[in-house]
């Protein structure tokens, strides 16, 4: 996977920042080193279901329970990374899903990590 270049994204000033606090996620910029990693990132509505999914990810890649670490404050959203994989919470509606996708982007930047992205879910 090619390395993601601060200097072609959209907004410029990214690059320049000292650092950046994610506030739904509850990280920031400086979080972004444990990141580095992801390849896949998954969302879904529920904090519960997507809490059952990080623990059968964590199977599936043959893991353990241990590896599913949690991140952030899980005060919005609840966020698990195991192993190449992050998960997310997104709640329900337009409103909630876009403000998490945004400071997704934008920590995936800053971990310099290209990952594909993957939302599932009931509709």
């Amino acid at each position: 996977m090619a390395n993601l270049d601060l200097t072609e994204q959209l907004n410029r000033h990214l690059i320049s920042m000292e650092d950046d606090y994610l506030y739904h996620l509850s990280l920031s910029k400086k979080d972004a080193e444990m990141f580095s990693g992801v390849r896949y990132v998954v969302i879904g509505g529920s904090n519960d279901r997507m809490t059952a999914f990080a623990a059968i990810v964590a199977e599936q890649l043959g893991l353990g329970s241990a590896s599913v670490k949690s991140v952030g404050a899980h005060k919005r959203y609840v966020s698990f990374l195991v192993g190449p994989v992050f998960i997310c919470s997104h709640g329900m509606g337009g409103p909630s899903i876009s403000i998490l996708l945004n400071e997704i982007a934008k920590l995936l930047i800053y971990a310099n990590a290209n990952a594909v992205w993957i939302r599932m879910g009931t509709c």
